[in-house]
């Protein structure tokens, strides 16, 4: 059976007793602790030590970070890193869950080092915690290098092995929770999508079944018929996609005489978007480059919401290229009394009633 591999990452002169407690903790867990000491790291005999060592981490499902009061061995491919700090930044780089503790000593100088900062006397302090003064300031910038991080940046402090166990403990059983809840939602998702791709078929079947009906009641109009269907339903997707790029919503018309004047321009002699002008949804904006840019009426923006909408008009644009289809095969197939009907629909005048 397959078992969480947990890399156990710390200097080992200074914290030797805390990683064989955490061990212990780890594998009545029931997960697996990767410790270097304990020969579970694979050294490859065309690779360094150091090198075998951040390896390892890869391979591992969680990183388990501890820093004490020593830098530690200076990391042979960049010597202004420890052998922790490398194997930290390969954890991260996995995208591997960090745990990360700190001696509370530390934590302490780590604070008052903080708050001193760019004053005259700070090369003069001296910080008890740390084992060597000449380090301090390397260990106190990784413990900014993890908490500034933007994800995966909480850290707590500790006295003594119990206080990593009692934590960890609490974040493993947060994690199996987290991971039975996305399996509950995913699960929903899953139906969701088996629904969804049901109801395609069954459309699908629906529309045949109408084509099939139409064929036989009336064979000399039926394809007519279908293809007025087909085209109505993309003339009102064509406007129910680009109503949702504005924020007025409608066509800016306020009486039924208004409305029959945009019913009878034609489609069929400008483009998508010189239509979408016409009936009043957008507006062509001036423009310093080259790009054709159309935007709300200003006449209906909506300042108080940040309402400056538009579009930029990109010919290879996919999404673009498909509102064209629509338009051509949609909005251009209808006559002026089908338009009007269209138009009313997406009106400012029937929202008045």
């Amino acid at each position: 059976m397959a078992k969480p591999k947990v890399f156990i990452s710390s200097t080992c002169y200074d914290l030797q007793q805390i990683r064989d407690s955490i061990c212990t903790f780890i594998r009545n867990f029931g997960f697996e602790p990767i410790l270097s000491e304990n020969g579970d790291v694979f050294y490859h005999p065309d690779l360094h030590t150091h090198e075998a060592c951040v390896n390892e981490v890869s391979n591992c499902q969680i990183f388990l970070l501890i820093i004490g009061g020593r830098f530690g061995g200076k990391y042979i491919y960049d010597k202004s890193k420890s052998i922790t700090n490398a194997e930290y930044d390969a954890a991260v780089k996995s995208n591997i869950p960090v745990f990360t503790y700190i001696k509370r000593n530390v934590l302490d100088n780590h604070h008052l080092y903080q708050e001193n900062k760019g004053k005259p006397f700070i090369s003069e302090l001296d910080f008890p915690a740390i084992d060597k003064q000449c380090d301090a300031l390397n260990i106190f910038g990784f413990i900014n290098q993890v908490r500034k991080a933007s994800i995966n940046n909480a850290y707590e402090a500790f006295d003594i092995a119990s206080d990593i166990e009692n934590h960890l403990r609490k974040q493993l059983a947060a994690m199996f929770f987290d991971f039975l809840k996305n399996r509950e939602i995913t699960k929903q998702i899953d139906h969701t999508s088996k629904s969804v791709d049901s109801l395609v078929v069954t459309t699908d079947k629906l529309e045949d079944l109408v084509k099939s009906l139409y064929v036989s009641v009336d064979k000399q109009h039926a394809t007519s018929q279908i293809n007025l269907i087909q085209s109505k339903s993309m003339a009102k997707s064509f406007l129910v996609e680009l109503v949702s790029e504005s924020s007025s919503g409608v066509v800016n018309a306020k009486t039924q005489s208004e409305l029959e004047a945009l019913s009878k321009i034609d489609p069929t002699s400008m483009s998508w978007y010189e239509y979408l002008a016409a009936i009043t949804l957008f507006e062509r904006a001036e423009s310093t480059t080259d790009e054709i840019y159309y935007r709300i009426p200003l006449d209906v923006l909506d300042y108080e919401n940040d309402g400056f909408h538009g579009i930029t008009i990109e010919p290879e644009n996919p999404y673009q290229q498909e509102i064209e289809y629509m338009y051509k095969n949609g909005i251009c197939a209808l006559n002026e009394e089908q338009r009007l009907e269209l138009l009313t629909n997406f009106s400012i005048f029937k929202s008045l009633f």
